[in-house]
């Protein structure tokens, strides 16, 4: 029987020989399949209203269009092909858009496509469970803007050289995944949380050469591990009134500071990130009842860690050498300290604790006066 398939394939390839033949038989002889691409093909900007699979034919470039390619449905892949969608910079504009204008669209997918010249380079505005992967975002305002957008994967994207940030999570954008994504060289933040983000987690990612590598503002419930914050102008992971934030297994070298955090963050974890060769390693100030426990803070210029107006926070099991200074509490009363090694310090190893003295590894516990 399979035999006498394949003699009405071939009968079929003689009687079409002239305009080639493409019918091939399945390997479990399902029936004939075709081996031509399903995609759409887009050439220009343009709305996409319907699900599918949609596949950029060549650039577009110096597009004037305010939203060049606007994603308005759910079910959506669109791939660049490693094209380009370009702009001329206008203000407003996007390279790329999914959902926003009232559309609130799933399982939307772009991939693989360079945007730059943009306000915001690709925008997802009420956007879930989609993904972002395998793009270029720059030369734009924002590479890559996440509005109101939830459950969505960005990764092993490059936001490079955009005017304000590199990736953005901004109103209640929850839940979002950020793997292994390159920020570099934007003018603020490279990776950049506001307005309530909250329940992302950004695991493997590098940010280096941006004025702050991965900055939190008022974003409570977030996670930032096994990231790679380096070589920024002022600081590698910066909390500002962030909560309830676990920043761990982070490498933190910047001209100033490795971990920042100010203005009320509080009960945090800082664990297990190695902080070396900045001003100060890991920084607080104004932010009581966070746990830093685990790091390593060395070759710092000023002080290891350093506490600044900053009440009840624990300090333990930290090997804090070779700094400046190791650790140093101003003004920040009831500080518990225990475990932490702290040894080969220019300057006072603890100072500002009761109890605390130069060069020591810190047994038991030391409460900061």
């Amino acid at each position: 029987m399979r035999a006498d398939r394949h003699l009405a394939v071939v009968a079929t390839c003689v009687l079409v020989v002239l305009a080639g033949c493409s019918a091939v038989v399945p390997p479990d002889g399902d029936g004939p399949e075709t081996n031509a691409s399903d995609a759409n093909r887009v050439d220009s900007c343009t709305t996409i209203t319907e699900p599918g699979r949609y596949e950029l034919a060549g650039d577009i470039t110096d597009a004037g269009a305010d939203q060049c390619i606007r994603i308005k449905s759910s079910d959506v892949t669109f791939d660049g092909g490693g094209h380009a969608v370009d702009g001329v910079g206008e203000f407003g504009t996007a390279g790329v858009i999914a959902g926003g204008g009232g559309d609130r669209v799933e399982n939307v997918t772009v991939r693989n496509v360079a945007v730059s010249g943009w306000d915001d380079g690709i925008r997802y505005v009420s956007v879930t469970d989609g993904r972002i992967e395998g793009t270029t975002t720059e030369d734009n305002r924002i590479g890559t803007f996440l509005v109101r957008s939830s459950g969505n994967v960005l990764a092993d994207n490059a936001a490079r050289e955009n005017a304000v940030h590199g990736i953005s999570l901004a109103d209640a954008s929850d839940g979002n995944r950020l793997v292994n994504n390159t920020a570099a060289g934007n003018t603020l933040f490279g990776v950049h949380l506001v307005g309530g983000a909250t329940d992302n987690r950004l695991v493997d990612n590098v940010a280096r050469g941006n004025e702050m590598g991965v900055a939190l503002i008022a974003a409570d419930g977030n996670e930032v591990r096994g990231t790679a914050a380096t070589g920024n102008r002022i600081g590698g992971v910066w909390l500002s009134a962030a909560n309830d934030t676990v920043v761990a297994d982070n490498e933190v070298s910047n001209r100033f500071y490795g971990i920042v955090l100010m203005d009320g963050s509080g009960n945090n974890t800082i664990a297990g990130n190695a902080a070396t060769e900045n001003q100060v390693g890991v920084r607080l100030h104004f932010s009581p009842g966070n746990a830093i426990e685990n790091n390593t803070a060395s070759e710092n210029r000023a002080q290891g860690i350093l506490l600044i107006s900053s009440a009840g926070n624990r300090i333990a099991n930290n090997t804090v050498t070779d700094n400046g200074q190791g650790i140093s509490l101003i003004d920040s009363g009831d500080a518990a300290l225990s475990n932490n090694v702290v040894r080969g310090n220019e300057r006072a190893g603890i100072a500002g604790a009761s109890g605390g003295s130069d060069d020591e590894s810190n047994g038991g516990s030391t409460r900061g006066g």
